[in-house]
């Protein structure tokens, strides 16, 4: 819609129902009248701190490791000496 298409358009060329392109549009209106919509998260956000998915440059020391016949403890162990995480262990 940013590039000129109606809605109908968008929605179309999306593959989305209308009811849909509109929600997009016009974001999720929080319960109650004369409430604005949130704004739209911002894309590509990069998250900082701790996280559940290993970060690429971990991925690859992983697997430089075990091509070298390492076992998972000794990467496991390297991993915890020189992690730079300032959250304690004992919280």
């Amino acid at each position: 819609m940013a590039q000129g298409y109606s809605n109908m358009e968008a929605c179309r060329i999306v593959g989305v129902d209308i009811r849909t392109g509109k929600k997009w549009r016009n974001g999720n209106h929080a319960p109650g009248k004369g409430r604005r919509p949130l704004p739209p998260a911002p894309r590509g956000a990069v998250v900082c701190g701790p996280s559940r998915y290993l970060r690429e440059d971990e991925r690859i020391h992983i697997a430089d490791r075990l091509r070298k016949k390492a076992t998972i403890r000794q990467i496991a162990q390297a991993s915890l000496l020189t992690a730079s995480c300032g959250a304690s262990a004992g919280s």
